[in-house]
């Protein structure tokens, strides 16, 4: 399979960044919450429009060395590991996120929505990931049930700070808001969604690895990962996206 957008990343930045005034405008019409710091949520990265997945690359290539390269290989980890481990989100540290100003609407939104509603997403997530389980049985690869079951649980543990109540129609009207914009992205937003299914750590490995790289290389590590072998096909992915890890931080200012 082909990648027909080798540098959708570079291509989408600039229009992006018109965008983000608006779309912190537009978060910012969510209430500020407390939670208890559980961290449920951050088991997994959730999908994000291309816009979102823009603002969060920007975050994390102006962070000063070497954190900003520790980030970019944490998601590379995330991406190849997640099918065989629960590895949590690359961006959590000590219960915390490391980019929380900047966390996408599924972020967000977690723990806000009616327990209705959000039975009615994960339904509709696992459908998704017996698809994907699927897809590596067709490989030859079975993964961990454990990995494939899991389902962030309902959060009972987030609440507004001053105790209001949010409806699901509010959070679906800034969704909506998100999709209008991603939609300025023109076909990168599009490409984002079909080719790398709102996966900022698939979209971090295809810049690193190329796309065909980052795709053969997950199946060799996870079928490595499950004969309890010594990580060499990770180890060695990590050192060929390390030696590039300046290309992806040299994209800080694009256009320039």
């Amino acid at each position: 399979m082909n990648d027909p957008y080798p540098d959708l990343l570079e291509r989408a930045r600039g229009p992006a960044r018109s965008c983000y005034p608006e779309l912190a405008a537009l978060l910012s019409g969510l209430p500020p919450t407390t939670c208890r710091r559980k961290a449920s949520c951050c088991a997994l990265m959730p999908p994000m429009s291309l816009l979102e997945a823009c603002r969060l690359f920007d975050a994390v290539v102006a962070l000063p060395e070497p954190t900003g390269r520790d980030l970019l290989l944490r998601c590379l980890d995330y991406y190849f590991l997640n099918p065989v481990r629960i590895m949590g989100c690359p961006f959590l540290q000590d219960a915390g996120c490391l980019l929380y100003a900047d966390r996408p609407f599924g972020c967000r939104a977690y723990g806000l929505w009616s327990p209705g509603r959000y039975r009615r997403q994960r339904d509709q997530a696992e459908k998704g990931q017996k698809a994907v389980q699927k897809a590596w049985l067709n490989l030859g690869v079975t993964l961990p049930r454990s990995v494939v079951n899991h389902r962030p649980p309902y959060c009972r543990d987030v609440s507004t700070a001053d105790g209001s109540t949010i409806y699901d129609r509010e959070l679906e009207a800034v969704r909506q808001g998100l999709d209008d914009l991603d939609r300025r992205l023109g076909a990168e937003g599009l490409a984002f969604s079909r080719h790398f299914v709102g996966d900022l750590s698939f979209l971090t490995a295809s810049i690193l690895l190329g796309r065909e790289a980052a795709l053969h290389g997950k199946v060799a590590v996870v079928r490595e990962a499950l004969r309890g072998g010594a990580d060499s096909e990770l180890d060695y992915l990590r050192d060929r996206a390390g030696d590039r890890v300046g290309r992806i931080r040299g994209l800080r200012d694009p256009g320039a």
